[in-house]
């Protein structure tokens, strides 16, 4: 009886190893795999090259409006040293140089002195990419929390820059007054300018 029990065992543990060895197991030919699988299609996905100009949108040429004071064509570049530097070309004021403030397209202009000797009080440079539009506000302070009031403000508004008060010497029974520096007032200059699309953009 064991005999005949132990030959049974041995023919069914032969017949399951037959068995794999001509269907072995695959996702493949499971009837559920394909059912899910059949649904779906693979497809390379394609990462295009991170260029300066994609990461950075302000980059390129710009036509102002037909009624700015600026004539030519505007250039953004990109600073060779600091990526998060501008420089804003053909202005009448000369070179001009932003710093980046909020990602991708908001930037403070520093005060500064142009290659041309004029001075640049403090502005805002915005581009949107939306309206292919780069805005410029020169020679009115940046605003932190609200950089686009810049351009909300009235154009007409001045920004005051505040003289030194009168310094007092006094020397002996005499006294000298320093007569107080003359007040300068600077109009803002506000620059709208389209941007000229290339054929490497439009791609």
């Amino acid at each position: 009886m064991k005999k005949i029990a132990l030959f049974t065992c041995a023919v069914m543990l032969f017949s399951i190893i037959a068995s794999a060895q001509q269907q072995p197991y695959s996702p493949s030919n499971n009837p559920t795999v394909t059912a899910i699988t059949s649904k779906y299609t693979y497809k390379e996905v394609k990462h295009e090259e991170l260029t300066n100009e994609k990461v950075f949108p302000i980059l390129g040429s710009y036509q102002p409006e037909a009624n700015s004071e600026v004539t030519g064509t505007l250039h953004v570049s990109i600073d060779a040293d600091n990526k998060g530097i501008v420089w804003i070309e053909g202005l009448p004021q000369g070179k001009i140089k932003a710093m980046l403030r909020m990602s991708p397209s908001t930037y403070k202009i520093p005060t500064q002195k142009t290659e041309l000797g004029t001075d640049i009080a403090e502005g805002t440079l915005v581009y949107d990419k939306a309206l292919n539009k780069l805005s410029i506000c020169l020679n009115r302070p940046y605003d932190e929390k609200n950089p686009a009031s810049a351009f909300s403000a009235p154009e007409e508004q001045t920004t005051a820059v505040v003289a030194e008060p009168a310094k007092v010497k006094v020397k002996g029974s005499k006294m000298k007054i320093k007569a107080k520096e003359e007040v300068k007032v600077v109009k803002p200059i506000i620059v709208y300018a389209t941007k000229v699309e290339t054929e490497t953009e439009t791609k």
